[in-house]
């Protein structure tokens, strides 16, 4: 974590956006009760300039289509086959750094 005193000297040279952009991914596998509130807790906060990412890490239920449904503003992905945590992390990130 950057010094504030630093990110104020910074920020006057216009290196620093006054908001970086901030990845979010929240991994799920067969449970929307708490990819649900996740979302609802980074829905309420109040930091302007974030993008998140779900991703369903091959569920077999229908947990990918119950949170599509909740929330059809929010980018969700179900991968093909389970990574694991480290694969799912992994493969979120490479997308985030992509766009």
């Amino acid at each position: 974590m950057l010094n504030k005193k630093v990110v104020k000297q910074l920020d006057r040279t216009g290196l620093v956006p006054e908001y970086p952009k901030v990845l979010v991914s929240i991994l799920t596998y067969n449970n929307v009760t708490d990819c649900s509130k996740a979302i609802r807790c980074y829905q309420a906060q109040t930091y302007p300039n974030y993008r998140l990412i779900v991703i369903d890490n091959a569920s077999p239920q229908n947990s990918f289509e119950e949170i599509r449904q909740q929330f059809p503003d929010i980018e969700v992905v179900r991968l093909e086959k389970n990574g694991g945590y480290t694969g799912g992390n992994n493969w979120a990130l490479e997308r985030g750094l992509r766009e």
